[in-house]
């Protein structure tokens, strides 16, 4: 049988106050690492577009135009 906890997980018969901490904290673990992931992607890709930005800045400031 199963039981309504207060944070929305449901509780086994058998399951100790300790267990159902523990599954929450599993969940949030698993939610933080998620988090981490996705800001390691969004951090790469900000720094691909920061770096493509540096060279076409290069290539337009370089001294060809300068000279003509």
């Amino acid at each position: 049988m199963k039981v309504e906890t207060r944070g929305g997980l449901d509780a086994i018969d058998g399951m100790t106050p300790l267990d159902v901490v523990v599954r929450i904290l599993n969940n949030q673990l698993s939610s933080l690492m998620w988090i981490d992931e996705k800001a390691e992607e969004f951090s790469s890709r900000i720094q691909k577009l920061a770096t493509q930005g540096s060279a076409a800045d290069r290539e337009l400031m370089g001294p060809k135009f300068w000279m003509s």
